[in-house]
């Protein structure tokens, strides 16, 4: 499986932290991928405890929001991988 994990960050209401814990026990911790597609603005793996042992991947959105060029935070571009594998 792989998911995003835009409904944890877009719902929050219905998303509290043991409802996130228990859809993401459904599946296999080797079976499941998780998408942290706005890592570098709000990583969710941080918030989820590394998403309660599912692999995930830090994602970073160059064209965000209708945006065309590519920005953002260069030490957290270079550092926010490297942060989220350790």
């Amino acid at each position: 499986w792989i998911i995003q994990s835009w409904m944890f960050f877009t719902a929050t209401g219905i998303w509290p932290q043991d409802q996130i814990k228990a859809y993401l026990s459904g599946v296999d911790d080797k079976s499941m991928l998780v998408l942290d597609l706005w890592a570098d603005g709000n990583a969710l793996y941080r918030q989820t405890h590394n998403f309660y042992g599912k692999g995930f991947l830090w994602c970073e959105l160059g064209n965000f929001g209708g945006q065309s060029g590519m920005n953002g935070v260069m030490y957290t571009l270079m550092n926010g991988p490297v942060e989220a594998s350790e």
